[in-house]
C-alpha cells in the first residue's frame, strides 16, 4: 500500500506506484507470472489516479508481431487501444520486450527471463531513463561441508537440481564437495540421479520429471552435455541423448559430471535442464572462492553444522542462501547479485521496486 512518512517540518514521503508499468516473464512459471503482478497491484492499492498498468499500447505488440494470446491480462479488451487492468507478456521471444521496453509509455519494466535478454532490456530502457528489475540467470552452487550429512546433504541437492527438469534459475547446479570425501559425494549423487524417474506428463507419478519446455533448449542441454565430455569431465549417471523408453521429444537423463574444475563450460554456463556438476575443493576458504567464481550471484546452498553453514553463508555473495535445505516463504526478498539481475521480489522490498518517492513540500502548511 502507498506509505507516507511525516518528517518534522511538515513534509511527506510517499511511496507511489509507477504510471506505467510492464512486466514481461520468459520464463513461462505461471506462480512467478501471477505474483509479479500482484505485486503491481499492490503497490498500486490505493492509488484512485493511476490505473495499474497505465498506457501499455496493444498496438505496439502487435505491430512487434506478437500474437494476441500471447499477451495475457486480466478483462484485456484487445479491441481497446490501451491495457488498463494489468499486462503480462509471455515468452514469445525479443520483440515484445524490446518493443516495450522502448515505448514511451511505459516508465518500468519488470523481467524474468536470460541474462542476454535482461542486457537487452536494460539497453533499451536506457535510452528513456526508465526504472527496471530484472530476475536472471543463475549458477548457483551448493556447498558440502566435511561435517554435513552426506547421504542426506547430496540427495536432496540431486533431487532439487532435478526439479522442474532442471528449469529453474535458482537450480544449486554446482555441487561442491570436500576433496577428501569427494568420490562418496559423486557416488551418492549419481545413485539419486539415476532413480529419478523421466515420464510424459500424462502419466507421471509423484516425483517422477518430464520433458524440457522445447526443441530449443533440447539441443542446448544435449550440446552442453555433450560438451562437457569433451573438455574431458566424467559422466556419473546420465549423458547424451534420451532416456530409456522415449524416442522421441524432450526428454532429458538426469545427468551428473564428475571430475569438473569451475573453469569448464558446464561449470560456468546455466544449462537450464537436470544436470549437475561436482566440483573438488580443498579447505573451506577455497569453497567460498569456487562459489563466487561466477558471473552469477542468485542463489547459493551451503549444507553442515549450523554454525558453519552460518559462517559460510555471510560469505558468498547471492541474493539468497539455503542453509541445510530451507527455504523462504512468499514474503522472503528474491534476487540476485551481479549479472543475476537488479532489485527483489517477494515482500516490502518487492513492493518497493513498483513504488516512486516523492517529497511533498510544505504539505502541512495553511
Amino acid at each position: 500500500s502507498v506509505q507516507d512518512v511525516a518528517l518534522a517540518k511538515g513534509e511527506i514521503f510517499a511511496g507511489l506506484p509507477a504510471d506505467g508499468v510492464a512486466v514481461f516473464n520468459a520464463d513461462d512459471a505461471q506462480v512467478e507470472i501471477w505474483c509479479e503482478l500482484a505485486r503491481v497491484y499492490a503497490a498500486a492499492a490505493g492509488d484512485s489516479a493511476r490505473p495499474l498498468v497505465d498506457e501499455v499500447l496493444i498496438a505496439s505488440l502487435l505491430e512487434a508481431g506478437i500474437e494476441e494470446q500471447t499477451v495475457l491480462a486480466r478483462e484485456l479488451d484487445l479491441d481497446a487501444p490501451l491495457v488498463r487492468s494489468g499486462a503480462v507478456v509471455v515468452g514469445a521471444g525479443a520483440r515484445p520486450y524490446a518493443a516495450l521496453s522502448a515505448h514511451p509509455d511505459v516508465d518500468m519494466m519488470s523481467f524474468t527471463g536470460s541474462t542476454r535478454a535482461g542486457q537487452s532490456v536494460m539497453e533499451n530502457c536506457a535510452k528513456g531513463i526508465k526504472k527496471v528489475a530484472l530476475e536472471l540467470g543463475g549458477k548457483s552452487p551448493n556447498i558440502i561441508l566435511d561435517d554435513a550429512d552426506l547421504p542426506k546433504a547430496v540427495a536432496r541437492g540431486m533431487m532439487h537440481m532435478a526439479n522442474n527438469t532442471g528449469q529453474s534459475c535458482n537450480a544449486p547446479s554446482r555441487m561442491l564437495a570436500p576433496k577428501a570425501k569427494y568420490e562418496e559425494v559423486v557416488q551418492i549423487a549419481a545413485e539419486t540421479a539415476k532413480s529419478i524417474k523421466v515420464s510424459a506428463p500424462d502419466s507421471a507419478e509423484k516425483g517422477a520429471i518430464g520433458p524440457l519446455a522445447n526443441a530449443n533448449q533440447f539441443q542446448k542441454v544435449q550440446g552442453l552435455i555433450q560438451k562437457g565430455i569433451d573438455e574431458g569431465a566424467r559422466v556419473a549417471a546420465g549423458g547424451v541423448g534420451r532416456p530409456e523408453g522415449f524416442n522421441r521429444g524432450y526428454y532429458v537423463k538426469p545427468t551428473v559430471f564428475a571430475d569438473v574444475n569451475n573453469s569448464m563450460t558446464i561449470a560456468r554456463e546455466e544449462i537450464f535442464g537436470p544436470v549437475l556438476v561436482v566440483i573438488p575443493y580443498e579447505t573451506e576458504e577455497d569453497a567460498i572462492r569456487i562459489a563466487n567464481d561466477t558471473p552469477y550471484g542468485l542463489s547459493a546452498y551451503v549444507q553442515g553444522s549450523q554454525e558453519r553453514a552460518r559462517g559460510v553463508a555471510r560469505k558468498l555473495r547471492a541474493g539468497n542462501v539455503h542453509i541445510n535445505g530451507a527455504f523462504g516463504g512468499m514474503g522472503t526478498p528474491f534476487g540476485g547479485y551481479k549479472q543475476s539481475g537488479l532489485g527483489r521480489e517477494g515482500g516490502q522490498f518487492g513492493l518497493e521496486e513498483f513504488l516512486e518517492v516523492k517529497a511533498a513540500l510544505g504539505w502541512g502548511e495553511a
